[in-house]
């Protein structure tokens, strides 16, 4: 079983050689695996990320 995750970003373009961008995901990972039910999910990891891009 594939565990879920979600992941969205967005990028804004200043000029044609600078541009700022933002990303943002969170991941689930199983809560119990020992006890019914086995498929409880429970929240992981959450990532943020922010940066600037220069292209020469």
């Amino acid at each position: 079983m594939s565990l879920p995750k979600l992941a969205t970003g967005v990028t804004y373009n200043i000029d044609s050689t600078i541009s700022v961008y933002a990303s943002l995901g969170y991941s689930w990972k199983k809560s119990d695996t020992t006890s019914a039910p086995y498929d409880d999910l429970a929240g992981d990891k959450l990532n943020i990320a922010i940066g600037y891009k220069h292209s020469l």
